[in-house]
């Protein structure tokens, strides 16, 4: 299973479900991003499900990438034959940078530039979100 995403997005967290009864065929599944539209070059490999999901609803899977990707998929594990009930890829447009708040201790504005302590790596964007 395969999406286009339009855009390349800054992909933050994968979510799944496996269909009925058959949770145990997902174990071996990948989700992968790529910027090429057949996954022929640039394949990164987001997460590998290790186990037998909990067939109760949603498992999350936070993720982390390098820039953007337009497209995303599943690949299911041999003989898993797809076994999913709900795929879910989330994140954001690659021009803004998610963070991982257990490493920075504050976001300050100035000149135009977000900095982040205590690394005071800038990132630059069009304006504040108020």
């Amino acid at each position: 299973m395969g999406l286009d995403l339009g855009s390349p997005q800054a992909i933050t967290q994968v979510k799944y479900a496996p269909r009925s009864g058959f949770a145990s065929r997902m174990v071996g599944g990948v989700f992968q991003a790529s910027n090429t539209a057949d996954f022929s070059s640039g394949v990164v490999n987001l997460f590998t499900i290790s186990a037998a999901p909990n067939a109760k609803g949603l498992i999350s899977q936070a993720v982390v990438t390098n820039g953007g990707f337009r497209y995303v998929r599943y690949l299911s594990p041999i003989n898993g034959c797809c076994n999913a009930a709900d795929i879910e890829f989330d994140g954001l447009p690659a021009d803004v940078i998610p963070i991982a708040p257990d490493f920075v201790t504050s976001i300050t504005w100035a000149n135009g530039e977000f900095r982040f302590w205590p690394d005071e790596r800038p990132v630059r964007v069009k304006e504040p979100l108020l």
